[in-house]
């Protein structure tokens, strides 16, 4: 019975599911490597965002609101202009 049993694992079609198995571990570990790889990305640009967004924040003095103020202003003064005098479409 010992003889039955090897023979029966050395067939070819037990060879080629090996084979597969094996490649599909070497897909899944290859997208494990992707995956890692994507997150590690992310964790770059949240930091980034985060270190932009302090900035910014770090920026918002009252020089900055007052001359953002008037150049709000001015554009809408022209805008304003622009469309009494109907150069807008």
């Amino acid at each position: 019975m010992a003889d039955e049993t090897a023979d029966y694992i050395r067939r070819p079609e037990y060879e080629a599911l090996r084979d597969d198995v094996r490649d599909i571990d070497r897909q899944i570990a290859i997208l494990k490597n992707e995956v890692s790889s994507t997150k590690a990305d992310l964790q770059d640009l949240k930091q980034g965002l985060r270190d932009l967004l302090a900035e910014v924040k770090k920026g918002q003095s009252l020089r900055g609101v007052v001359s953002g103020g008037w150049a709000a202003l001015g554009t809408g003064f022209a805008l304003g202009l622009a469309k009494l005098l109907k150069l807008e479409s």
